[in-house]
C-alpha cells in the first residue's frame, strides 16, 4: 500500500511538466507515466540518431540507449525503465544502471513499498530472475508468471525444468514445469501453472496449477492440494486468518473453496477474480448467475443487478462495508457500489479507488474522447486529454488529481489537490 501521508496535500494546482513542448524537442514521445505523488511526469523519448532515454518533467536522463521501454514508477517513487545497448539489456533506476547487463529483461515488478525491484531475465537461452540487481544462481529452460511478495523477501515464478521437444505430447503429460521460489523448486512437476498470490507476510505462495491433462488444483509453496478439479482460478490468502481460497469448478458450476473443500454453499455459472477486504472479514467475487449475465457475490450472496458485457476490477474497503467494481451493459460502462450503479454511463471507466475511511469511491471516466475524475458518481474535474488514477488524502476529504489537458493547443500536465464535500 502506498503511503500518502508524506505527500503535499495543500489545496491548489501545480504544473510540473509541459509535455506539449516535448514533441518539438524529440523525434517522438511515447505514452507518459506519472509518479505516485504526482510531482513527476516521465516518458520514453527518441532524441534522433543519438538514441532513446527518459524525459522527466522536461529533463532527460544523461545516458542514451538503442532502445528504452517499460518505464514504471515504484510505489516509493523511484523511476525504473529497461534499456538496450549492443544487444544487451539493463535495468535503470532514476537514470542509473542497476546490476549487470543481460541478453534480455522484461516484466519489472515491485514489492508493496517499492523497496524491492525484480525482473525476468534471459541469458544465452537460459531464464532466471533478477532481484535488486542480483540474478538467481539457478537457470531454467523457460520462465513466466513472475511475482514478488508484499514485503519483498521472495520472488516466485513458473519455470520449465526439462527441455520439451515441440509437439512432444508424452513429455508434456509427464510434466516439465515447477514453481520456483527464490530459485528453488520444491514440490511436484506440473503440466503448467499460472498466477501466484502471496500471504500478507510473504511467508507462503499459492499458485493455480495443472497436474494432469484433466485435473487442476492449487499448489502451496509448490506443493499441490490433494484434491483436484476440472478448473481453478487464481487463489487468494485471507489477510487476517491466512486461509487460502480459490474459485474451483465442481460439476456444472463454480464456487469458492478453501483447502480443496467448498467454502460457499452455492454454485455459480462462473466465479473468479475474488478479493478480500483489508481486515479479512468479507470476500467478494465476480460471478455469472447464468450464461452472459455478470454480477458480484459478497460472502456467497449475489447482487440483484446483472450486466451483459462484463464485471471487473473489484475493490473492497478495509472493513468490507463497501464493494465497488466496473460494470458494462450494451457497451456503456459505469461504477457500481454495493449493488447500486452510478447514474452516469461512460465510454470507458478505469478501476475504482476507495477512500481510506471506506466511504467514498473515485474513478477515471471517459466520454466523447475526454477524460474526467468522478467521485461518488459526480464529476469532480473534467475535460482532460488523459487522467491518471485519483488518490485520496489520508483524511479522505481531499483528492489528488493528476491529468493532462489542452492548453492553447499544447498538452499541459497538472497536479491538483481538491477539497471534497461530505460523502453522499
Amino acid at each position: 500500500m502506498q503511503d500518502t501521508d508524506n505527500r503535499d496535500w495543500e489545496l491548489g494546482e501545480k504544473t510540473p511538466a509541459r509535455p506539449g513542448e516535448w514533441a518539438g524537442q524529440f523525434e517522438w514521445v511515447e505514452e507518459p507515466e506519472v509518479s505516485p505523488d504526482g510531482e513527476r511526469l516521465a516518458a520514453v523519448v527518441n532524441t534522433g540518431e543519438d538514441g532513446f532515454t527518459l524525459c522527466v518533467n522536461g529533463v532527460v536522463w544523461e545516458n542514451l540507449y538503442e532502445r528504452v521501454w517499460y518505464p514504471r514508477f515504484a510505489p516509493d517513487g523511484r523511476l525504473t525503465a529497461l534499456a538496450q545497448r549492443d544487444g544487451q539489456s539493463v535495468l535503470c533506476v532514476d537514470g542509473e544502471e542497476e546490476g549487470e547487463w543481460h541478453d534480455f529483461l522484461w516484466d519489472t515488478l515491485f514489492s508493496g513499498d517499492g523497496g524491492t525491484i525484480a525482473c525476468a531475465a534471459q541469458n544465452g537461452g537460459a531464464y532466471s530472475v533478477v532481484k535488486d540487481g542480483t540474478r538467481w544462481e539457478e537457470e531454467f529452460f523457460n520462465l513466466s508468471g513472475l511475482a514478488v511478495s508484499p514485503e519483498g523477501s521472495k520472488c516466485v515464478a513458473v519455470v520449465q525444468v526439462e527441455q520439451m521437444p515441440a509437439g512432444d505430447i508424452t513429455k508434456f503429460q509427464e510434466g516439465c514445469y515447477k514453481i520456483a521460489i527464490n530459485g528453488k523448486t520444491p514440490g511436484a512437476r506440473l503440466l503448467s501453472a499460472w498466477d501466484t498470490a502471496f500471504s500478507k507476510d510473504g511467508a507462503h505462495a499459492a499458485t493455480e496449477v495443472r497436474v494432469s491433462p484433466y485435473d487442476y488444483t492449487i499448489a502451496v509453496d509448490g506443493v499441490p492440494w490433494e484434491k483436484t478439479f476440472p478448473g481453478v482460478w487464481r487463489p487468494r490468502f485471507n489477510p487476517k486468518t491466512g486461509l487460502i481460497t480459490a474459485p474451483v469448478k465442481i460439476g456444472s458450476g463454480w464456487t469458492l473453496a478453501a483447502g480443496g473443500e467448498p467454502l460457499w454453499d452455492r454454485l455459480f455459472t462462473q466465479l473468479w477474480r475474488h478479493k478480500y477486504s483489508g481486515d479479512g472479514s468479507r470476500a467478494a467475487a465476480v460471478i455469472a448467475l447464468r450464461y452472459g449475465r455478470w454480477s458480484v457475490a459478497v460472502d456467497g450472496v449475489p447482487w440483484e443487478n446483472t450486466y451483459g458485457d462484463f464485471v471487473d476490477e473489484l475493490a473492497l474497503s478495509s472493513d468490507g462495508s463497501l464493494v465497488a467494481c466496473i460494470a458494462s451493459d450494451q457497451g456503456r460502462r459505469t461504477i457500481v457500489v454495493n449493488d447500486r450503479p452510478w447514474t452516469g454511463a461512460y465510454d470507458m471507466v478505469w478501476p475504482p479507488v476507495i477512500s481510506p475511511d471506506g466511504r467514498r469511491v473515485a474513478a477515471v471516466v471517459e466520454s466523447g474522447g475526454k477524460t474526467a475524475i468522478a467521485v461518488d458518481g459526480a464529476v469532480l474535474a473534467s475535460g482532460f486529454l488523459k487522467a491518471f488514477p485519483p488518490v485520496f488524502g489520508p483524511g479522505s476529504d481531499r483528492v489528488l488529481v493528476r491529468a493532462i489537458h489542452d492548453s492553447g493547443g499544447k498538452a499541459l500536465y497538472v497536479r491538483k489537490v481538491l477539497q471534497l464535500d461530505g460523502p453522499r
